[in-house]
This record gives C-alpha cells, structure tokens and sequence, in this order.
C-alpha cells in the first residue's frame, strides 16, 4: 500500500512539475509574442504597402494567364464548333 502512495505522490509531483514548465513556457511564448509585436509595429505601414503590391501584381499575373488561356481555347472552340455545326 505504502508503495501505491509512493507512486501516487510521485506520480503527481510529476503532474505538478509539467505544470509549472508548460506555464513556463506559456509565458516565455506570450514575452517573445509580445516582443515580436512591439518590433513590428512601426514597420506595420510598410508591410502593408508591400502586401498591397503584391496582391495587386498577383491580381495583375492571374489576369494575364486567363487571358492568355482564352487565347488559346477561343481558336480551338472556334474550329470545333465550324467543324460538327456546319452552316
């Protein structure tokens, strides 16, 4: 029985022990969050100014492959509907 105790109690000590280290490095997280975000801050304008670019530039990219898709489907449409629909 004393030995059952004896795990029960270690067993907890465990429990207790990855309890503290898992708040540890809670905190440890919430300070280098904390950090990363106070670094960032007065670059915040121009991080937006560059994710505006690139969505515009990405938008501008994917325009310019549909287009070109079109340009080559169109023709291909073209010749297969004259082909089976004959007027």
């Amino acid at each position: 029985m004393d030995s059952l105790r004896g795990s029960i109690k270690s067993a907890d000590d465990f429990i207790n022990s990855l309890t503290i280290a898992g708040n540890h490095l809670q905190e440890k997280i919430n300070n280098i969050e904390n950090k990363i975000k106070s670094e960032v801050l007065p670059y915040r304008s121009v991080l937006k100014k560059v994710e505006d670019e690139y969505s515009r530039d990405r938008n501008i990219q994917d325009l310019k492959r549909f287009g070109l898709s079109l340009l080559f489907i169109v023709p291909v449409f073209l010749f297969l509907w004259r082909r089976y629909f004959r007027f």
